[in-house]
């Protein structure tokens, strides 16, 4: 037993000696490690909650479930991988590298975020939509604001890096998905109606965890989390009202992701959360522009804002598409100055 323990305390040195912001609860890398998710070879995956595969001729494309899908499969899986084509493979190669030297010219920065706006005009084909569920397209649950708000981002991470917390993201409190350009990371995603039902408050939610016994984690765990290894080829889907730890597993070099907030207006109405989901989505927006304290973090969070009391205002959408419009927003900001 103390071989076992001390052969788990040297594969998860990593984890434990990355910068405090960056440390996840001992219990959750505990759990990974020991269902083989954190260090390949190690571990074993009996038991393991992970998300489903999304196949469309089995079940339909859920907005309230995660799922994950992978890029030779028919329906989503072959749309969701036009999204890099859409994006322009150039724009995400240079976002890569400057995103590693950044990194690389600070010891103490494990982490960094880059925007890849849609630009229109023939220099990208985000807004055609074909990178969306053609489901959900049928059913105007569409992405909006792809120049703003929803806008992709790249997110960078290095070795045995972890987004814990919601300001550690790019427009936090938003559904999303997450596809990994280089690299190998891992997802805990934990359902925020599980943590209301015990009094905890989603933006909480890591706090909680790390604040239980190993039984009662174990307990909550295996009840309710659900888990993926994302590697490129895969994407994976975020609900509103779920909560992502995302940790990276690769220890020889930065994991980069294509992190897409999905702004629609139509899904957070649907959501029976939605007055819990948007207190968290505006404390989690203003708290991460704080945080970076410069634009384009700062004017997105003030937008974001803005969207987000609009959506808490309106009991039923007034546009024909389900789309908030950005005069709307501007008549909040004029309303709040």
């Amino acid at each position: 037993m103390r071989k076992k323990q001390s052969e788990r305390t040297r594969l998860l040195s990593p984890w434990r000696s990355s910068p405090l912001e960056a440390r996840v609860p001992l219990h959750l890398l505990r759990y990974m490690l020991d269902k083989g998710l954190l260090v390949e070879g190690h571990g074993h995956e009996s038991g393991l909650n992970a998300v489903p595969l999304c196949d469309t001729h089995v079940s339909p494309v859920i907005l309230e479930r995660p799922w994950k899908v992978r890029f030779g499969m028919d329906g989503p899986g072959q749309e969701l991988a036009r999204l890099r084509s859409a994006i322009g493979e150039k724009r995400l190669d240079d976002a890569t590298s400057k995103a590693e030297a950044f990194i690389s010219k600070d010891t103490n920065r494990i982490s960094t975020d880059t925007r890849v706006a849609a630009q229109g005009g023939g220099h990208d084909n985000v807004e055609d939509l074909a990178w969306v569920p053609a489901e959900w397209r049928a059913k105007s649950y569409t992405p909006e604001k792809l120049r703003s708000i929803g806008a992709p981002w790249v997110l960078s991470d290095d070795i045995a890096a972890a987004r814990k917390d919601p300001q550690q993201w790019p427009m936090p409190g938003f559904a999303h998905f997450l596809t990994v350009l280089r690299g190998s990371m891992v997802a805990c995603l934990i359902p925020g109606s599980a943590l209301l039902e015990r009094g905890c408050s989603l933006h909480a939610s890591v706090t909680f965890l790390g604040n239980l016994s190993w039984n009662e984690f174990e307990k909550f765990v295996i009840t309710h989390c659900l888990f993926a290894e994302l590697v490129p080829g895969t994407a994976l889907w975020v609900p509103y009202g779920w909560i992502c730890v995302l940790l990276t597993r690769t220890l020889m070099d930065l994991s980069h992701a294509l992190h897409v907030p999905y702004v629609c207006s139509r899904m957070i109405h649907d959501c029976p959360m939605k007055q819990q989901i948007v207190e968290f989505a505006k404390r989690a927006t203003q708290e991460w522009g704080t945080l970076m304290g410069c634009d384009p973090c700062l004017s997105m969070s003030r937008e974001a804002l803005a969207w987000l009391e609009l959506v808490d205002t309106t009991d039923k959408l007034q546009y024909a598409d389900g789309a908030i419009s950005l005069q709307a927003i501007e008549d909040v900001h004029d309303s709040q100055a």
